[in-house]
């Protein structure tokens, strides 16, 4: 039994999702089900020296032989559009090439990352003679109409409509990662059976509440442990909107016992850290390994998620579930009707507050903080353990590969 599964980005890289995308190589290695991976040469968030060793490696085994790693040659992404649209476009050109000899590949895997990916596993499957199951991670064209990329109804939007459409026809299963996103798609036509709800699900065994006067981060980075903490992790890009952080900390700088500690990775890492030198008030590091994401948000009083206008409505942050399981309220600067909004209201996990406002999230830190001890940890945990476990998420995942993998 075999899997093909196409990446655009893969391990090593500093990606959304690794933890799940391990996860879901445990399910392949359990079953035993040989999981083969076709993916460029690692760049986002690797070293010049990680990147020159994978280039010498192109091609790597795991778990006993059930996972095995195809790279193939690739230029570093750059942050112009035109540069990367370029560099997916040959790095599609370049799987497709080794993908289509994998003749005794049983299902082919994609996710929507780029949107044009579900296209090439579309051919690829075809090719092979087999179905492939797309994994909608946000929606597009829409994504790219909300934070401003594209202009709604334009030539650029209407392609991306029938690019997805085309993708939606041609899957034989679509995972979504919320209710809300199923509506979308049905609402474009798809078939409601052949969408399935998957949320991005966070392993509450392994991220845990970690309490602030037991955390050793504190003093292994040189931060204060006795002040408010305001943590931001995660992606530092264009849709993230997190720009507005140092301005919202200079509007604190006067709140002696509000400190803001940042973690991040992505193209305005660097701008955002020149930015934060000017603001006393705030320590910004790169990301830590995905197992210290436990001790990350355990240094929290309140951990922002933050996107830029409108782009809330077609995505979902999958980090929500991993704060929610170390027990910490969320402050979101995001759409309010929004699969997040919505999530925060039924949990009472917080709030949010106009994205790309930083007065607004100024604000909304101090009513959050005057009104910390209504927010409960353990019902905040509670309720991701319920909705976003790892175990009840990869059931139902388990279950639908089941359905297109010869026994």
């Amino acid at each position: 039994m075999k899997i093909l599964n196409l990446r655009a980005y893969y391990y090593p890289e500093k990606i959304p999702g690794l933890r799940m995308l391990e996860d879901l190589c445990d399910i392949f290695e359990k079953n035993k089900i040989t999981h083969t991976v076709i993916t460029p040469v690692p760049t986002r968030g690797v070293d010049e020296r990680t990147r020159s060793a994978y280039s010498e490696k192109l091609t790597e085994t795991r778990r006993g032989g059930y996972e095995i790693i195809k790279r193939f040659p690739l230029f570093r992404e750059g942050r112009g559009v035109l540069v990367r649209a370029l560099r997916y476009r040959i790095g599609q050109k370049r799987t497709y090439r080794i993908a289509k000899k994998e003749t005794d590949t049983d299902l082919v895997l994609a996710v929507s990352t780029p949107p044009t990916q579900g296209l090439l596993a579309a051919k690829t499957a075809h090719r092979l003679g087999v179905p492939f199951i797309y994994s909608v991670q946000d929606l597009f064209p829409e994504s790219a109409v909300n934070a401003g990329i594209i202009k709604k109804g334009g030539l650029l939007c209407k392609t991306g409509l029938r690019i997805t459409d085309r993708i939606y026809r041609k899957a034989a299963a679509i995972t979504v990662i919320s209710e809300t996103f199923k509506k979308n798609l049905v609402d474009r036509g798809v078939a409601p059976e052949k969408i399935f709800v998957i949320e991005n699900w966070v392993d509450t065994d392994a991220v845990f509440p970690v309490k602030k006067n037991e955390n050793p981060l504190f003093e292994e980075l040189g931060i204060d442990r006795e002040k408010f903490t305001v943590l931001y992790a995660g992606t530092l890009g264009r849709t993230q909107g997190a720009e507005m952080l140092p301005e919202a900390a200079g509007l604190l700088a006067d709140e002696k016992d509000i400190q803001f500690v940042i973690f991040g990775a992505g193209e305005c890492f660097e701008s955002i850290k020149t930015a934060a030198e000017k603001a006393p008030n705030i320590k910004i590091f790169p990301l830590l390994p995905e197992e210290k994401t436990a001790q990350v948000y355990g240094m929290a009083d309140i951990a922002l998620i933050t996107c830029k206008k409108g782009v809330g409505a077609s995505s979902l942050p999958s980090k929500a579930a991993s704060i929610m399981s170390c027990g910490k309220p969320i402050l979101a600067a995001f759409d309010e009707e929004s699969e997040l909004g919505r999530t925060l209201k039924a949990s009472g996990a917080g709030m949010c507050v106009r994205p790309e406002d930083a007065a607004a999230l100024a604000e909304g830190i101090l009513l959050m903080k005057d009104k910390i001890s209504e927010y409960d940890p353990d019902g905040i945990r509670e309720y991701a353990v319920k909705t976003g476990s790892k175990q009840a998420c990869l059931g139902k995942l388990e279950e639908l590969i089941k359905r297109f993998v010869k026994q």
